[in-house]
């Protein structure tokens, strides 16, 4: 990070290590950081959960009938938003 800011955040003597100007700076935001990335990742996460999405179902009219009396009571009880046309 301090390369890409181009700043020091953390200076370095020996075995001590304490944060810079820029470092306490930084600091400041640290909290609203964490807490924007981690509302991004509860976002992102729902997707790859498959929670967020929609599923489309065809079949003939043949078949709809009796298709749709087996499948829809199953996929509703798995996933109670879910709608039909």
């Amino acid at each position: 990070m301090e390369k890409q800011l181009g700043v020091r955040l953390v200076e370095r003597v020996g075995r001590t290590a304490r944060p810079s100007a820029a470092g306490v700076e930084l600091l400041v935001h640290a909290g609203r950081i964490e807490a924007a990335t981690n509302q991004a990742i509860e976002a992102v996460a729902r997707h790859a959960k498959g929670v967020l999405g929609r599923v489309r179902l065809g079949t003939g009219a043949t078949r709809a009938p009796s298709c749709c009396r087996r499948c829809w009571p199953i996929s509703s009880a798995a996933f109670p938003t879910s709608t039909s046309r």
